[in-house]
């Protein structure tokens, strides 16, 4: 007598509908890739073996809910039988970050009296708009010597007559990339003088030419 072992078969041809896959990132956005073929008939499940945070997916249907930019790989089973062995096949998706929506100065004015004491940024630099939680970076890109920003990002006027250039930037985050840079430029006038006047009863010496 002998003993004959009779291995299951591979099973052939699965695949998913596209191997490499990129996408942008949208809030909310879903993809889809299905993986097909084999012969065993068994049921087919989905994860996804990056683990970085970047989807989320259903293990039955393979559907794909974008949480973050990234590089994803998504691996798919196929269940066996009596006759075929499980087979396993895999895509990545590249998730690439969104551009942002447009970043906007709010009434900015095109000129200010000089003034001593520091300007609340918000009140003549205030923006709105971009996308993201990416904080907002000023910066004073020409004009140094007319204004600066202190510590607390209050703007610091140093001389009158003069221009000086603000240049602002949403900074992106996982999911978007840096807004495109604005900019709005500033003139300072000279400021009027104040609490120069004669009180009564003063003596005032007057000389003609």
């Amino acid at each position: 007598t002998y003993l004959v072992t009779v291995d299951k078969l591979g099973q052939t041809g699965f695949k998913f509908e596209t191997s490499n896959a990129e996408i942008t990132y949208q809030e909310g956005g879903i993809y889809s890739n299905i993986a097909s073929g084999g012969e065993s008939g068994g049921n087919v499940t989905y994860k996804d073996i990056s683990n970085n945070g970047c989807i989320t997916i259903n293990e039955m249907t393979g559907e794909v809910t974008i949480l973050k930019a990234g590089d994803v790989t998504i691996e798919a089973t196929k269940e066996g039988n009596d006759l075929y062995k499980v087979v396993t096949t895999t895509y990545t998706l590249k998730i690439k970050k969104a551009d942002q929506n447009a970043v906007t100065f709010v009434d900015a004015p095109a000129t200010i009296k000089y003034t001593t004491e520091a300007i609340d940024r918000d009140s003549i630099l205030k923006v709105a708009g971009g996308s993201g939680s990416g904080e907002f970076v000023y910066s004073i890109t020409s004009g140094t010597d007319v204004a600066e920003f202190d510590l607390d990002g209050n703007v610091v006027i140093k001389k009158a007559d003069a221009e000086f250039e603000v240049s602002v930037t949403k900074l992106g985050d996982d999911c978007y990339n840096d807004s495109q840079t604005i900019t709005t430029t500033i003139m300072v006038e000279k400021a009027n003088q104040t609490g120069f006047s004669i009180k009564n009863g003063d003596s005032v010496t007057l000389t003609y030419n």
